[in-house]
């Protein structure tokens, strides 16, 4: 719907002007400072020089970024950038805004400011496609809702029945999360509750001792050398160990 990428299937037509604001930044040249990146965004939009120098009060105010507006946009925070891309967006008269949880950066009061400017744009007729994990802000905003799952649509209709369906599914599946995971986020393969306190128990295999050391080191290699040709197991220490539960029963495992 705002042009950036091509459909995998099918077709859509778009009528009107469409403002979009995707991500952090998005239409913005970083090296630039804000006021020429309002410039610079706007004309994309489609607006005239004229219309801009008209609204660049009116951006600029809504942003509130202050003296910032003359630094390179590479220089803003987060929130800096998502004030002034959503100021852009709303000034250029959009028949269609998308909006891609950008509104999920920044203080409490902008957001309140956002949302406030956004359903005065529903009620003028602007077509409003905001895309956001937030159940509150989508029932504040929404007439209809549309599920998304990995791309697939898993319910659409009446906004508080499909927020309804999305919140009792994430519910069931931070269940069975829970149910699989400890609380460090690490997978058990058994519930905690049957979890044995495990004790070792060393247990010593002899083998075939290696001579000890002496001065003479060419002796030893001579063991050694002898004992190879021979085929015969050189081992000082087998050290195994046995897992007791208190479930019962034991299996060796070695080290």
């Amino acid at each position: 719907m705002a042009g950036i990428l091509t459909p995998t299937s099918g077709s859509i037509s778009v009528i009107g002007r469409t403002a979009a604001l995707l991500e952090l930044g998005s239409g913005f040249n970083p090296e630039f400072s804000g006021h020429d990146n309002i410039y610079l965004n706007s004309a994309i939009l489609g607006l005239s020089r004229k219309q801009i120098d008209h609204r660049y009060a009116a951006i600029t105010e809504f942003a509130d970024i202050g003296e910032f507006i003359q630094q390179p946009v590479k220089t803003y925070s987060s929130g800096m950038a998502v004030r002034l891309g959503f100021s852009v967006a709303i000034h250029s008269d959009p028949e269609l805004l998308l909006v891609d949880e950008a509104l999920a950066v920044g203080d409490i009061a902008f957001r309140q400011r956002c949302l406030s400017k956004v359903d005065d744009l529903r009620r003028r007729g602007v077509t409003i496609l905001f895309v956001s994990h937030s159940v509150g802000d989508i029932k504040a905003l929404g007439d209809r809702a549309l599920w998304l799952d990995h791309g697939c649509i898993q319910e659409i209709g009446e906004v508080d029945h499909v927020v309804d369906s999305y919140v009792a599914a994430m519910a069931e599946k931070d269940k069975r999360y829970s149910h699989m995971h400890r609380e460090d986020g690490t997978e058990q393969l058994f519930q905690l509750q049957e979890a044995a306190e495990l004790t070792l128990e060393p247990v010593t295999t002899k083998a075939e001792p290696l001579p000890s050391s002496s001065p003479n080191s060419g002796a030893d290699a001579n063991y050694i050398a002898r004992s190879l040709l021979e085929g015969r197991q050189l081992q000082a220490t087998a050290t195994p160990a046995i897992v007791k539960s208190r479930f019962g029963g034991a299996r060796p495992r070695h080290k």
